[in-house]
């Protein structure tokens, strides 16, 4: 049963000619603690120093100083005159999840929230390859698994208060989060599980598999559409999308894995195809497969050339850094990982720190259903996490099947891509140049007349923090 009555449900506030017009960075002040001791029984401390990774995911600027919205996850009390989200000190029974379905009080589903977990599996030199294994995120920490909600005594719930979100934890469902006019309740640590999204742990054998699912982009669109609606109206709209540049509602990079050598003909093709539909590529090389002919094409025409990594070290990645500047005579500025035999695969956190280590501006995000970018979240040996200066473009979608020409995934591309551009995300389109040219073409084509931001990883990872000045 619920726990309070009076409910209202809340939309983004958007405009109707474009997502990101009139649309503005909103100044967020995260409190600090009031005392030494928190009332806050459910809060997730090792990931709270993450919270202005999570606000500038979110696409809101935060400021120490002063903001327009506070967040408090921590002493549980509003700040009078000022809209704030906190996390409540209420009294109350708590209860253990390990996931939670999130409901508008109407019932229809917003996303499931989690902690993520994840599973590995070793890529071998040759033979075959072993069982993926799922593995304890963190496991060193001993941390206790799932987080806690609170389910407030009767009394607690301040007259006038009204249920915004509702939560489904194995089968039953309760009241997680009210309003009470310009004051967000949170009785579960939202803010905490969406720092999670923007980390992965780091990884000795290659990311396999996301053993569960959550839906941190739909989360995050609810969220923006409280904050929206507790602001003065002469404050504008607040974007649910990314902020692109003016009259863009989208982003799109294309993004190629060069595995194996590609004929000049292919890759002249290829670039004119794109050049006539304004797309900017990111191509990816492997040192032991430089294919230099193709690379110097890409360059020449304006694309990008970045490291298509296979290390298992920082310091085999550091040579990689080296040996692709003497061959390409570039700099690689950002990575990905190859995830074919000979390397190590995609390892999370421990290829962010080492492309850290190396100057780049951008990495790679796997296992994570999001399409927005963001900082990547490093946590440290003690489990505590901040915001690094990496930027993370949007999760790829991959139009590879397999080798064949019939194994694509033109269908499944083409709906995920249109509903991440209806969304105001960042597309990235993956495949390798010397098959499936086809369906790339088709792709491009297709989105020829949408309101498209084309651009590299690298112009992505560079307009980064300076996004909301246009």
């Amino acid at each position: 049963m619920p726990l309070h009555s009076r409910t209202i449900d809340t939309q983004v506030r958007q405009d109707t000619t474009g997502l990101n017009r009139e649309c503005q960075s909103l100044g967020v002040r995260v409190a600090e603690p009031l005392t030494m001791d928190s009332k806050v029984r459910f809060g997730v401390p090792d990931w709270q120093p993450a919270i202005p990774a999570v606000l500038d995911w979110l696409g809101l600027s935060c400021n120490e100083q002063s903001g327009q919205v506070v967040v408090d996850l921590i002493n549980g009390r509003p700040t009078a005159g000022v809209p704030t989200i906190i996390s409540t000190d209420w009294e109350g029974q708590l209860t253990e999840a390990g996931a939670i379905r999130l409901l508008l009080p109407s019932g229809k589903e917003v996303g499931t929230a989690a902690f993520p977990t994840t599973s590995t599996r070793r890529i071998p030199p040759e033979g075959a390859y072993d069982d993926p294994v799922s593995i304890e995120p963190y496991a060193w920490l001993n941390e206790p698994e799932g987080f806690k909600v609170l389910i407030p005594d009767a009394g607690q719930i301040p007259a006038g208060s009204e249920v915004v979100l509702r939560g489904e934890i194995d089968g039953t469902t309760i009241d997680v989060a009210w309003r009470n006019g310009e004051v967000l309740h949170l009785g579960f640590p939202l803010f905490e599980l969406l720092a999670s999204e923007l980390n992965f742990e780091p990884l000795e054998d290659g990311f396999y598999l996301r053993t569960n699912e959550t839906t941190p982009d739909a989360i995050r669109r609810w969220l923006l559409g409280q904050i929206s609606s507790m602001l003065p109206d002469d404050v504008g709209s607040i974007s649910r999308g990314y902020q692109w540049p003016s009259g863009s509602s989208a982003g799109m990079t294309i993004r190629l894995d060069h595995d194996r050598p590609v004929d000049k003909a292919s890759i002249e093709e290829l670039i004119r195809v794109c050049d006539q539909h304004g797309a900017k590529i990111s191509g990816g090389f492997l040192n032991r497969k430089p294919d230099a002919d193709a690379a110097r094409l890409l360059h020449e025409a304006g694309h990008e050339l970045l490291l298509h990594t296979e290390a298992g070290s920082l310091e085999e990645f550091r040579s990689e850094v080296d040996a692709f500047h003497n061959m390409l005579g570039t700099p690689p500025r950002g990575y990905t990982a190859h995830g074919g035999r000979g390397s190590r695969g995609w390892l999370g956190q421990q290829q962010w720190q080492w492309a850290i280590e190396c100057g780049m501006l951008y990495g790679e995000m796997l296992g994570r259903q999001n399409r927005i970018p963001h900082h990547a979240v490093i946590r440290d040996d003690k489990g505590v996490s901040r915001p690094s200066n990496l930027v993370l473009p949007g999760v790829h979608l991959s139009l590879d099947a397999g080798m064949r020409p019939e194994a694509h995934n033109l269908e499944r591309v083409r709906k995920n891509a249109t509903l991440a551009i209806e969304a105001g995300e960042h597309v990235v389109l993956m495949n390798h140049p010397d098959i499936h040219r086809p369906q790339l073409y088709e792709l491009l084509e297709h989105f020829s007349n949408q309101p498209i931001w084309h651009c590299t990883f690298l112009e992505m990872a560079r307009r980064h923090a300076s996004r909301h000045d246009d």
